[in-house]
């Protein structure tokens, strides 16, 4: 049902590194890969077996990244009227579209309470206070045939994918020059990804019970971050104030968590459900959860087993 995509460790060596400003208008980042489009143009032929297309990818990004500024210089200046992408773009395999991510471990062998509150934060997503039901359903995280799943980056592994390593991990790794460019002197543009909302699930966001809202410049830096409870996404102001999206303890059981937040009278939509509810509402998109929940068996639960609710 989710998209796990690997880490490459060591594919593309750690002296090709981001763009230190992530202050640039459009027009500048054209100025900025001009030359790197020509350079592509001219140098790229896209091969048939995948693998041996991306190994070329990467030699070219590496090839241009360790010239002399002197090489780069001479395809800058040739590309002067280069408007457009390379025609070879357009053999590429499918670029990822979809902006929900989780970035920490989740493996229930190894990481069983990761794994565990990430179910939480799912179920709870399938709960939201709006009317519109998933937060997800509607391409607002991107295109996916099942956007209620996050895409899993290295979920086997033992590390967590920083946040100002995620567009590497996703983009840079796999050499998707769709997505990113190389500058005049030789760092990394994520020039079309730039400005779009993200929903990260890191290890921060399981611990706490929350998806980051994250907003990356053209470098791939963050420029904006805000952690917001599940249930709050689907409200149009991505999530309300801070007062309203603090940390949940995910040490609690999950309708425990809700009735402290009712309790508390914490929700943004005021007699937003109740025990009761809830716990139908769950049976309905998780079957079986509260039930091993209460057994404290809940890291059987399959993820494959989670559906939408319909309402």
């Amino acid at each position: 049902m989710s998209q796990t995509v690997p880490v490459e460790q060591g594919s593309i060596p750690a002296s090709v590194r981001p763009h230190p400003s992530g202050d640039l208008s459009a027009e500048s980042i054209h100025d900025e890969i001009k030359g790197w489009l020509e350079f592509i143009t001219e140098q790229w032929t896209p091969l048939p077996n995948p693998e041996e297309d991306l190994h070329q990818r990467r030699n070219l990004i590496e090839k241009w990244a360790a010239a002399d500024q002197s090489f780069r210089d001479s395809y800058d200046l040739r590309a002067s009227f280069q408007t457009s992408s390379p025609p070879a773009l357009q053999t590429l395999p499918p670029t990822l579209e979809q902006r929900f991510i989780c970035s920490a471990p989740v493996n229930r062998e190894t990481h069983p309470t990761n794994y565990t509150n990430l179910l939480k934060i799912l179920i709870i997503l399938y709960l939201s206070q709006s009317a519109g039901g998933h937060p997800f359903s509607h391409a607002k995280a991107g295109e996916s045939p099942n956007p209620q799943f996050p895409t899993f980056i290295a979920a086997d592994s033992n590390l967590e994918v920083a946040g100002q390593d995620l567009l590497a991990a996703l983009f840079l790794q796999n050499a998707d020059f769709r997505m990113i460019a190389i500058s005049r002197t030789g760092t990394v543009l994520f020039h079309n990804l730039a400005h779009r909302l993200w929903f990260i699930i890191d290890q921060s966001g399981l611990d706490s019970g929350r998806v980051s809202l994250v907003q990356f410049g053209p470098n791939g830096q963050a420029m904006l971050a805000v952690a917001r409870r599940p249930f709050n996404l689907g409200e149009m102001d991505i999530g309300g104030d801070d007062d309203k999206n603090e940390p949940l303890d995910m040490n609690c059981k999950i309708l425990d968590i809700l009735e402290g937040i009712e309790g508390r009278g914490e929700f943004r939509v005021a007699g937003w459900g109740n025990r009761e509810t809830w716990a139908r509402d769950i049976e309905r998109c998780a079957p079986g959860y509260l039930e091993l929940e209460a057994n404290g068996r809940e890291v059987e639960f399959e993820l494959e087993s989670l559906q939408e609710l319909v309402r």
